[in-house]
């Protein structure tokens, strides 16, 4: 029976001191999601919603931008180079 006390005593303890340690560092804020909603794809009849932060969302474009750069670079390239 006393070591379940002294259990409850320490869990009680280590709860107190994590209380007063999250008190201490502010969360930091959260970004708000941006959600978009997506047409069916062919042969479904459910829509898609994709939900990200604004950061997430310029990334993504970003990205995508350089794929769309790229594949025409390579495709030019083909064009001006027939064998």
């Amino acid at each position: 029976m006393k070591m379940f006390a002294a259990a409850g005593l320490f869990a009680g303890l280590s709860v107190l001191a994590g209380a007063a340690l999250a008190e201490d560092v502010p969360a930091p804020p959260k970004e708000k999601k941006i959600c978009h909603t997506y047409p069916p794809e062919t042969g479904s009849n459910t829509s898609r919603r994709v939900c990200k932060t604004a950061t997430q969302w310029a990334q993504e474009e970003q990205d995508e931008g350089m794929s769309l750069r790229k594949f025409h670079d390579a495709s030019s390239q083909l064009s001006s180079n027939p064998h």
